[in-house]
């Protein structure tokens, strides 16, 4: 491959391959990050709310609040107008 680019008028660079690939595995990683934060967003949700059942002091309670207010800030940002 490098060699072609050094005799050849047409050919498929190693840069190209490597631009390719990355658009092409990147794309498909981007969608299943998405998905997975989501679903690990989920889950910490629902073991705080497990914590905050259980927890002893007042500003324990608090700070699980403040995490599941951020998890739902995350999950449903607010749209500027």
């Amino acid at each position: 491959m490098i060699t072609a680019e050094i005799t050849q008028t047409s050919f498929y660079s190693a840069s190209d391959m490597v631009r390719d690939l990355r658009k092409g595995i990147f794309s498909e990683v981007n969608s299943d990050i998405h998905v997975i934060s989501r679903g690990k967003l989920e889950v910490l949700k629902y073991e705080i709310n497990l914590a905050s059942k259980r927890a002893i002091s007042r500003i324990t309670k608090y700070y699980y609040k403040d995490c599941l207010a951020k998890i739902d800030e995350v999950k449903n940002p607010k749209k500027s107008s």
